[in-house]
């Protein structure tokens, strides 16, 4: 099993009696007969500590993949322009993104502030953002490299995710991006000696600053290099291969 999301973390924001009931849906994947492969140590201690109850032997953590698309020649990142991709929903912390654009335009509007997402515009709330956010819809993931050269910063703030592969894929694109700590891709940025931008996103003031500080700088060259050789689909895949022959699961590919 690939445990892409935490269903108990998702919805955290639904009433007590449907949380419960996804909470025991997601349970139903404990079995000593699966194994299990993690996308990061986060997934693994959250689900091990808030849904099973108990510890995972049987499981390996393999990060995933960037596509060798993403890889392309860098060019110079705009200095005032803030990305952010991401689905609609609660655990996202897109209410952040709003907060930090009413903070942008109450000292003097520095920044244009970029958002996809997953409904219109037109719906509520969208409709309120996008006179401060210019909201946009979502594209093919080959288009996703455009819009990241275009940016000087992209901002991931969710809550929680077991992963979190817009970072890094605008890492690779040569786009710093700032983390939550409470994200898998969290790991990654430290063992790419990126620690500076793994960060809380408690207070829009402190982030507001680190983002003057951080905006419109270029990914080093030897940072992408690593993307590339530890991320690649081939190394990642390769390893889950291999793991899976070990746990003689071959048949579940």
């Amino acid at each position: 099993m690939h445990y892409h999301g935490v269903l108990t973390k998702e919805v955290r924001g639904y009433g007590a009696k449907q949380r419960e009931i996804f909470r025991e849906m997601e349970k139903c994947f404990d079995s000593k007969d699966i194994f299990y492969i993690f996308p990061s140590f986060l997934a693994k201690r959250v689900v091990e500590k808030e849904v099973f109850g108990h510890t995972i032997s049987k499981c390996k953590v393999l990060p995933n993949s960037v596509p060798l698309y993403f890889h392309g020649p860098m060019t110079d990142n705009a200095s005032n322009k803030i990305g952010v991709v991401s689905r609609y929903a609660r655990i996202k912390n897109l209410d952040f993104v709003y907060k930090l654009a009413e903070y942008n335009q109450n000292h003097g509007g520095k920044f244009e502030i970029n958002l996809i997402t997953d409904i219109s515009p037109k719906k509520s709330p969208l409709h309120k953002w996008a006179k401060i956010i210019n909201v946009q819809k979502p594209v093919n993931n080959k288009a996703l490299p455009a819009f990241y050269q275009k940016m000087g910063l992209i901002l991931s703030p969710s809550h929680f995710e077991t992963y979190g592969n817009v970072a890094k894929e605008a890492l690779a694109a040569g786009t710093p991006a700032m983390v939550s700590k409470n994200m898998g891709v969290s790991e990654t940025f430290k063992k790419l000696g990126l620690r500076k931008l793994v960060i809380s996103f408690d207070s829009v003031k402190s982030v507001y600053e680190k983002i003057e500080k951080e905006i419109g700088q270029e990914i080093e060259e030897n940072v992408r290099n690593k993307i590339k050789k530890l991320y690649s689909p081939s190394n990642i895949f390769s390893k889950m291969i291999r793991e899976l022959e070990r746990a003689n699961c071959s048949r579940a590919i």
